[in-house]
């Protein structure tokens, strides 16, 4: 979270910020994170130019090894989204609700015939 932008001493923007942790709501069923990864995942191979073999690498790097919000934030920096839905990647803690929006904008990129 941007706190506030510092007087100007460079040639670039500098900011103070906040670094804010992943949300997980507590009322979320079991294996809601588990088929929600799965989901993702499947998405964003659809999303991505066909490369051979790099589909079964995906699974390996990407698959169970690391958290819902750690793949959400992989996906949603290699995929080409506008700035207002990264804007609301970025402002978005709970990583079930982070995770929807990025389903939602790869399904609409989808749509647009866009990979």
């Amino acid at each position: 979270r941007l706190v506030r932008e510092l007087p100007p001493k460079k040639l670039f923007r500098v900011v103070e910020s906040e670094l804010l942790d992943d949300v997980e709501p507590d009322d979320v069923p079991a294996g809601a994170a588990a088929s929600l990864q799965k989901k993702l995942l499947a998405a964003f191979k659809q999303a991505m130019p066909r490369i051979p073999n790099a589909y079964e690498q995906l699974d390996q790097l990407l698959g169970s090894q690391i958290t819902l919000g750690m793949l959400a934030d992989i996906v949603a920096y290699t995929i080409d989204l506008d700035l207002e839905t990264k804007a609301r990647l970025l402002a978005e803690c709970n990583v079930f609700k982070r995770t929807n929006i990025l389903l939602d904008a790869i399904d609409a990129r989808a749509k647009a015939g866009l990979r």
